[in-house]
């Protein structure tokens, strides 16, 4: 009886968060299906409920291939590039980081705290009375 209490509670506490990807993430993901998938007014404004694949076409185009094709290679090669450095750090922090694993780990992840850190002061000096 215990447990199933215990289960429901952290099921519970995960609601929040599933709710806040469905609609920060999912959400937006859905929005731009729709809009790439409907048709648009003179004035190029997406029509919602009107499907077309119109606009899936014209990536087709020959003008446009030599630009998706050099996408297509950059996005690869630079997904590859961060596997093999990822798995590299990732195992030499594991394999032989004996007791400085967290400090290593903490210096890894550094940079994106100082740019998270950066965002809010930038947000706080646009938010305030002089801003």
């Amino acid at each position: 009886m215990e447990r199933s209490r215990s289960s429901w509670f952290w099921r519970a506490l995960s609601w929040p968060g599933a709710v806040w990807l469905l609609v920060l993430f999912v959400g937006p993901l859905v929005l731009m299906l729709a809009i790439a998938l409907s048709q648009t007014d003179i004035v190029g404004r997406p029509l919602l409920g009107s499907w077309s694949l119109t606009s899936f076409g014209q990536l087709f185009q020959p003008h446009v291939l030599p630009i998706l094709g050099r996408t297509l290679i950059y996005a690869l090669t630079i997904v590859g590039v961060c596997l093999v450095l990822g798995y590299a750090v990732a195992y030499t922090v594991s394999r032989y980081g004996g007791r400085a694993k967290n400090l290593l780990l903490l210096l890894l992840m550094l940079p994106w705290l100082v740019d998270y850190l950066i965002r809010i002061y930038a947000l706080l000096q646009l938010l305030s009375s002089e801003g």
